[in-house]
C-alpha cells in the first residue's frame, strides 16, 4: 500500500506509532535484559553470599568447638574455663544446627542441596562423636578422650571442613557463574541496545524520509502546475496520484486548469464574435457616412435653391413696382384728357409690352415655386 493512498494525519499517526513500537521494544528488550541482570544479582545477592556467610559462621563455631574441647582436655585448664567452655560448645552447636537449617532454604540446585546433605550427615556425625568425648571428659577418662579425639573427633572435624569447603566451592563457583551471566547479559544488553537502537535511528530517517518525500513531490508537482497555469500554459497533462490532500490539491489545480481552458475558449469566441460586431458596426458606420455626405449635399442644394428663390422673389418685387407706377402714371395720363390719347395708347402699348414681359417673369417666377417645392420636397425627405 503506498504512503499516497493515506491521509497526512493518518500517515503521522503511523508514523509515530512505529517509533512508539520500536521505542517500546527497545524498553521491553531492556527490561528483559535487566531483569535478567536482577535474576544474577539476587543469585549472588540472596544465594551465593547468605551460603558462603552461614559456612563462614560454621566454621567459626567448629573452630569453637575445636577450642573449647582443648580447654576441656587440658587437665591444667581452671573448672571456670572449662564451664565457659562448655557453655560455648552448647552454644556453638545450636548455632551449627541454626545455620545448617537456614543453609537448606538457600540451596537452589540438586548439587547444592547433595553437597549440604553430605554437610549435614558430616556434622550429626561430628557432633555426635563430640558427645562421646565430652562423656569421656566428665567421667574423668581424660586420656581415653585424648585418644577419642584424635582418632575419631578430628577425622570428623576435617570432613565437616571438607564439606564446607565443598559447599563453599559450589556457592563461589555459583556466584562467578551468576557473575559471568551478568557480564554476559550486560554485554547482550549492550549489543541489543545498540542493534535496536540503529534499527530504531534507520527506521526513524528512513519514516523521516518517505513522509517527506510523500509531501514535498506532490507539493513540488503542484508548484510547477501552478507556474505554467501562470504562464497561460493551459494544455500541459496533469497526473493525480493518491487519495492524500496533496493530492486533492493537484486534481484542483487540473479543475481549474480545465475551467480557465474553458473560460479562455468562451472568451475567444465572444472576441471572434466582437470582431465581427466591429465589422458590421464599421460598416454600418460608413453606410451612415455616406448617407449623412449625401444628406449634406442635399442640403446644400437646397440652401442654393432657396437663395434663388429670395432672388427671384426680390426681381418679381421691383417688376411689381414698376408696374404699379406705371399704371399710376396711365391713369394720370387719361385723367389729362382726350388729348393726349395718342400719348395714352402709346403709353397702354408700353404696358401691354411690359406687361409681356411680366408674363414671361411671372411664368419664371412659377417655374422658381416649382423648384422650391421639390426643394421642400426633398428636405422633408431628409427630414
Amino acid at each position: 500500500m503506498s504512503l499516497r493512498s493515506l491521509k497526512i494525519a493518518t500517515r503521522s499517526t503511523l508514523c509515530f506509532l512505529l517509533l512508539c513500537l520500536i521505542i517500546l521494544t527497545l524498553g521491553l528488550v531492556s527490561l528483559n535484559q535487566a531483569h535478567e541482570l536482577n535474576d544474577a544479582e539476587e543469585v549472588v545477592e540472596l544465594k551465593s553470599l547468605p551460603s558462603i556467610s552461614k559456612l563462614g559462621t560454621l566454621e567459626v563455631a567448629f573452630n569453637n568447638f575445636r577450642t573449647s574441647n582443648a580447654r576441656l582436655r587440658n587437665p591444667l585448664e581452671p573448672q571456670k574455663r572449662k564451664d565457659d567452655a562448655l557453655n560455648t560448645i552448647i552454644k556453638a552447636q545450636a548455632v551449627v544446627k541454626e545455620e545448617t537449617k537456614a543453609l537448606r532454604e538457600l540451596m537452589s540446585s540438586d548439587v547444592e542441596r547433595a553437597a549440604l546433605d553430605n554437610l549435614s550427615n558430616a556434622v550429626d556425625r561430628y557432633l555426635a562423636i563430640q558427645k562421646k568425648m565430652l562423656d569421656y571428659i566428665q567421667s574423668g577418662e581424660i586420656e581415653k578422650s585424648l585418644a577419642f579425639s584424635a582418632s575419631d573427633l578430628k577425622p570428623a572435624a576435617d570432613q565437616v571442613d571438607i564439606e564446607i569447603d565443598a559447599l563453599r566451592k559450589l556457592n563461589n563457583d555459583n556466584a562467578a557463574a551468576a557473575g559471568a551471566r551478568a557480564r554476559s547479559v550486560y554485554s547482550q544488553t549492550i549489543m541489543i541496545v545498540c542493534i535496536v537502537a540503529a534499527v530504531s535511528l534507520l527506521v526513524a530517517i528512513l519514516s523521516a524520509w518517505f513522509f517527506t518525500r510523500s509531501i514535498l513531490i506532490p507539493i513540488n508537482y503542484s508548484l510547477d502546475i501552478a507556474h505554467r497555469i501562470a504562464r497561460n500554459e493551459l494544455d500541459g497533462a496533469i497526473d493525480v496520484e493518491g487519495k492524500d490532500e496533496p493530492a486533492q490539491l493537484v486534481a484542483a489545480l487540473a479543475q481549474m486548469q480545465e475551467n480557465l481552458k474553458t473560460i479562455v475558449g468562451h472568451i475567444a469566441h465572444s472576441s471572434n464574435q466582437l470582431a465581427a460586431a466591429g465589422e458590421e458596426v464599421q460598416a454600418v458606420t460608413e453606410d451612415a457616412a455616406r448617407g449623412l455626405q449625401q444628406q449634406n449635399q442635399e442640403i446644400d442644394l437646397a440652401a442654393t435653391a432657396v437663395t434663388q428663390m429670395s432672388a427671384a422673389v426680390d426681381e418679381v418685387s421691383t417688376n411689381a413696382t414698376q408696374a404699379s407706377a406705371a399704371s399710376t402714371l396711365s391713369n394720370q395720363s387719361a385723367q389729362e384728357g382726350q388729348a393726349r390719347v395718342e400719348q395714352t395708347i402709346l403709353a397702354i402699348n408700353d404696358m401691354l409690352i411690359q406687361v409681356q414681359n411680366s408674363t414671361a417673369e411671372v411664368r419664371q417666377l412659377a417655374s422658381l415655386a416649382t423648384d422650391i417645392s421639390k426643394l421642400l420636397t426633398v428636405i422633408s425627405h431628409i427630414a
